[in-house]
């Protein structure tokens, strides 16, 4: 009986030993996993681009896609990205969302423009997207969510439509983690600083739109993709401490007040 005891005693053991050394092997380094992620990403971009595009209303009226671009560029130039790396699109769609794509492609909700209270929270929104790009979290959700396998899977012909729908469906309607949405708020509360915008825009564009949501006065697609509101709040108000309601205008008021309605009219 002792004999048997000491047995499974010194299985525990070893197992746990195991374990523990298993956690320390850098399986991505040891796989070469981040050589084999770059061309699959690379496909996944086209393939999922070709694939979205294809289904979507996209607004290319230069008074709409002149006032987002204006918008992106300052935020790259201010912090130092590569504005070529990263393309913008509005898409005719009322629900209140925005999210990156695989490739550097932010997308933008014509419902979500008209919810916007000002130039300073669209900045902030595309602030936001534009870290999740830059901080490589798109493909990491991706990966996460459906594994490497099914991505090469997906772009190498042995997939389709189902896989290619699974996979958009990952992108603009699952949440990232809590984690992952915590240093893209971050990153994007350094992003406005650096242009002269104050983050607690972003963080008073969370509030109301919580709020929106509670009262279900209109579904807001852009909450559920990018929960934690409260922690996020938080967060962001910290960051904008002793910023006030700074802010640094990048387009005329007029301009701004033109471009929304434009996206109004051509919207419904």
């Amino acid at each position: 009986m002792k004999r048997i005891v000491f047995q499974g005693v010194v299985l525990i053991l070893l197992f746990f030993l195991a374990f523990t050394t298993l956690r320390r092997v850098d399986w991505v380094t040891l796989f070469r996993i981040d050589k084999v992620r770059a061309p699959v990403e690379e496909s996944v971009a086209d393939f999922f681009w070709d694939f979205y595009r294809g289904s979507e209303r996209i607004i290319d009226d230069q008074s709409v896609t002149g006032v987002t671009d204006s918008l992106l560029s300052v935020i790259c130039e201010g912090n130092g990205i590569a504005r070529e790396s990263i393309e913008i699109y509005v898409v005719r769609r009322n629900d209140v969302n925005a999210f990156a794509l695989p490739g550097g492609r932010i997308v933008l909700h014509s419902g979500l423009i008209e919810e916007a209270g000002d130039q300073y929270e669209l900045a902030a929104v595309i602030a936001h997207e534009l870290a999740h790009i830059e901080l490589d979290h798109v493909i990491k959700k991706l990966t996460k969510e459906l594994g490497l396998t099914f991505l090469i899977a997906m772009t190498s012909g042995r997939g389709g439509g189902e896989m290619a729908r699974e996979a958009l469906r990952v992108v603009t309607s699952k949440a990232y983690d809590r984690n992952l949405e915590r240093e893209a708020d971050e990153r994007a509360a350094e992003y406005l600083i650096s242009i002269g915008i104050s983050p607690l825009y972003y963080a008073a564009f969370l509030e109301r739109m919580s709020q929106k949501e509670s009262t279900a006065t209109r579904y807001i697609t852009w909450l559920s993709t990018h929960p934690y509101t409260g922690e996020r709040v938080a967060t962001i108000t910290d960051a904008g401490a002793g910023y006030g309601d700074q802010a640094r205008e990048i387009v005329a008021p007029e301009t701004w007040q033109e471009f929304q309605e434009r996206v109004k009219t051509l919207s419904n």
